[in-house]
C-alpha cells in the first residue's frame, strides 16, 4: 500500500478508506467518526508523524506483537530518530501543513467543537456497575 494513503487513512474515518459509491441506492451510512475526531485532533505534530511512520514500520515488519525491540531494531530510538529529523522549523511546519491539507482539507490547523455526548459515559456506567455490585453484596444477608 502507498505509504501517503495508509498515512492518511490512520487519522480519518473508515468510510474515508474506500471510495463512495456513485448511486445513493447504493450509499451506506457515514459510520463512526475518524480517530483524528475521537482523539480531538487539531493538527499533525512532529510526534503524531513520527508515531504513524513508526506504525508504518511495525505494520511492514513480519512481527505479529508489539515489541520495543525487534530484532536489533529498536522502535523508541526510531520514533525519536524521526522526531529529531525536523529540526529545522521551517521544514517541519511545511511537512505539518501538508499532511493538515492531505488529511483534513485545509493546510491549517481544524477547530473542532465540543463533543456531544448523548447520556453518560462509559466510564461512569462501569463505575455506576461497579458501585451498584459493592452496595448489593454489602446489602446481601451472609448465610
Amino acid at each position: 500500500m502507498h505509504a501517503k494513503v495508509k498515512f492518511a487513512s490512520i487519522p480519518r474515518r473508515p468510510s474515508s478508506w474506500v471510495p463512495r459509491p456513485r448511486s445513493r441506492a447504493m450509499a451506506t451510512t457515514r459510520g463512526k467518526p475518524g480517530n483524528a475526531s475521537i482523539i480531538g485532533m487539531k493538527t499533525f505534530t512532529l510526534r503524531i508523524i513520527a508515531g504513524v511512520v513508526t506504525q508504518v514500520r511495525f505494520a511492514l515488519s513480519s512481527k505479529q506483537d508489539w515489541n520495543k525491540m525487534d530484532g536489533d531494531f529498536d522502535y523508541e530510538e526510531f520514533f525519536w530518530t524521526i522526531h529529531d529529523l525536523f529540526d529545522d522549523q521551517e521544514l517541519a511546519d511545511n511537512i505539518i501543513q501538508h499532511w493538515n491539507k492531505v488529511v483534513f482539507g485545509n493546510p491549517k490547523p481544524r477547530t473542532i467543537g465540543p463533543a456531544a455526548v448523548a447520556g453518560p459515559s462509559n466510564l461512569n456506567k462501569i463505575k455506576a456497575a461497579r458501585a451498584a455490585q459493592k452496595a448489593a453484596t454489602t446489602a446481601a444477608p451472609v448465610s
